[in-house]
């Protein structure tokens, strides 16, 4: 780790990431981090252009402002969330600057809104995924449902994936 926070640029190509091996400590140091875990013709196909870094930093700075987002679908999704002060992650494939983390291949702005935040109902139709872990997903083979009260899951409704979705959470998330 120490060695870590020597380096100008780390290139994590690590299954699970730097995560549990002191990363923040490593970003703190001033060492940038690059994720980089796609196979190269994707890499290849993804590669960081202005457009698309310009874009990933103007939705940031859209989320930043937002003080609350809604989300609705074709499906039936109908979800309420508060985002006034959230923190804003921007990635947008490169790290340019000491301490930052960022994933090649990968453009987007997020964030997430505040404990107890969200009121409504998320549904899933079918064809869409459900990641039982980081890496593995399922398609849904018929609409999954779940109901938001106060940014807590108050009821999964829907076939075999609400019952797989359930167990998830049960065991914390992991896989």
């Amino acid at each position: 780790r120490e060695a870590l926070t020597l380096a100008d640029l780390v290139v994590d190509v690590s299954g699970g990431g730097l995560f549990h091996a002191g990363q923040e400590e490593i970003l703190a140091s001033g060492t940038r981090i690059l994720r980089a875990r796609e196979p190269m013709r994707r890499l290849e196909a993804l590669f960081p252009v202005a457009e698309v870094t310009d874009h990933a930093r103007r939705s940031g700075e859209l989320l930043a402002a937002s003080r609350t987002m809604r989300f609705t679908s074709p499906a039936g999704t109908d979800l309420h969330v508060n985002t006034a002060g959230r923190p804003v992650t921007v990635q947008h494939g490169y790290t340019d600057t000491p301490g930052r983390w960022d994933h090649f291949g990968t453009a987007l702005a997020a964030l997430a809104p505040g404990e107890g935040e969200g009121d409504g109902v998320y549904v899933l139709a079918p064809g869409d995924v459900v990641f039982l872990t980081a890496t593995v997903g399922r398609y849904v083979s018929e609409p999954l449902t779940v109901t938001f009260r106060a940014g807590v899951i108050e009821s999964i409704e829907g076939g075999v994936e609400a019952g797989m979705l359930e167990q998830l959470i049960e065991r914390g998330g992991g896989g």
